[in-house]
């Protein structure tokens, strides 16, 4: 289970045109300021097919310049076809690839001595780095990722606090372990704190947790509107650091796990997973559980929850989607 704090280093001389010279420190949390879309200018006859975002030198006609629809010969506007819910979990699934790799998350792993016997959870946040135009602070280059350094926290908890420069870096998610006494995916404590996290954050990827049988899984947000809504449930679905057992998803989450272990104790994990899979599906929460598998790439675990005779509501079947 993780809980995020920040504290936002202001404690050198920054350019003048950015309004700062320094000044002590802060331990607010918040979030860091998140970039408008880039405007994209469409084809016009006589311009290139594919144009780059419209700027003063890019010698682009004007967006008014070009016909409206019907107006001129060849004027095909660009539509990009609707993704569906398991393309929008296997790209944010990539994307979390991505800065698992680039950030060299697991270099900073490998300094944790003992990962399968540490009885303590271990963690750490994980920056993008960034280089801000001192003569327009709202343009902002992204120049790669980092890792901050290992925190430590207690057996069954740790509270990972981002230590930054807000002109070079910006916090984009965290990873935490899992001793071996606790279950491997993420918490429902966890889900929560990724969803507070989002909203506070407009940058914010999604969450990595690493557990001491060396099983890896990471957390997304795949749906913002759901998500959201879910943010309100905490306090009637969340006990401690787990579902709470007497609320509607408790009850779901302990009969799918119960479905998925089948009476075979050397599938607690397995059976977790799958349950949690279930009960963020089922219950709407707009996040999608993603495990690394052997080839080293996170991907969703996505199940669907059929009721086959709604005569027996009780007899349900479980599928596994997006596979």
């Amino acid at each position: 289970m993780v809980t995020t704090t920040t504290n936002i280093c202001t404690g050198i001389d920054y350019p003048d045109i950015l309004g700062s010279t320094g000044g002590g420190s802060t331990g607010e949390g918040g979030g860091s300021n998140g970039g408008g879309p880039i405007p994209y200018v469409y084809p016009c006859e006589g311009t290139q097919n594919n144009p780059a975002p419209f700027t003063a030198t890019n010698n682009i006609e004007d967006p008014g310049d070009c016909p409206e629809p019907g107006e001129g010969d060849g004027w095909i506007p660009w539509q990009d076809e609707p993704q569906t819910p398991c393309e929008i979990a296997q790209n944010a699934a990539k994307k979390m690839d991505t800065l698992f790799n680039a950030s060299k998350a697991d270099s900073v792993l490998n300094t944790i001595p003992n990962l399968s016997t540490e009885t303590k959870e271990k963690g750490f946040a994980i920056y993008q780095n960034i280089i801000i135009n001192p003569f327009n602070p709202t343009d902002t280059s992204v120049t790669g990722y980092s890792c901050g350094d290992v925190q430590t926290g207690t057996d069954s908890s740790i509270l990972i606090e981002y230590i930054y420069n807000p002109n070079t870096k910006r916090p984009i998610t965290w990873l935490h372990t899992h001793n071996k006494d606790g279950y491997s995916a993420q918490s429902a404590k966890d889900i929560y704190e990724l969803l507070e996290d989002n909203l506070s954050n407009s940058n914010f990827q999604g969450a990595f947790v690493a557990a001491a049988d060396g099983s890896q899984y990471a957390i997304t947000v795949t749906n913002d509107s759901l998500a959201n809504l879910f943010t309100n449930t905490k306090s009637i679905f969340l006990d401690g650091a787990k579902w709470n057992e007497t609320s509607n998803i408790g009850k779901a989450f302990k009969e799918a796990e119960k479905y998925f272990k089948n009476g075979d104790s050397t599938k607690t994990n397995y059976a977790y997973e799958m349950a949690m899979a279930t009960v963020l599906k089922q219950f709407n929460a707009g996040v999608t559980l993603n495990k690394k598998d052997t080839n080293g790439n996170f991907k969703p675990i996505v199940v669907n929850t059929i009721i086959a005779n709604h005569n027996k509501p009780k007899k349900k079947q479980y599928v596994q989607d997006c596979l």
